[in-house]
């Protein structure tokens, strides 16, 4: 399964800086098209919605649904993502859609 540099803005602040996002003090994060974050030292693996991110603005907050919609929009555009309107980034919708309706 194929890995992106997990590098994106805030997705609690939704503000223009863009972060390279890191696993506490481990190591770079990557997410998979299945909306795991992993840590490239650990391998820790967190499901998107279930991380919690600090930018400086923000101290450790999970996203709110919306903000993860955003957040996948920003993946697909500044991203490493190949194909922003292509099958990756519709199957990481999907996936987040099934998770959110399953709530």
């Amino acid at each position: 399964m194929s890995k992106y540099l997990f590098k994106c803005h805030c997705p609690i602040c939704q503000e223009d800086d863009i972060f390279q996002w890191n696993h506490s003090n481990c190591g770079r994060r990557f997410i998979d098209e299945d909306l795991y974050l992993i840590c490239e030292k650990c391998n820790d693996r967190t499901f998107v919605l279930e991380a919690s991110f600090a930018c400086g603005k923000n101290n450790h907050t999970k996203p709110e649904k919306p903000d993860v919609y955003c957040m996948i929009s920003t993946l697909g555009r500044i991203g490493n993502i190949p194909d922003l309107n292509g099958p990756t980034r519709k199957k990481m919708i999907d996936k987040l859609k099934k998770y959110i309706d399953n709530k």
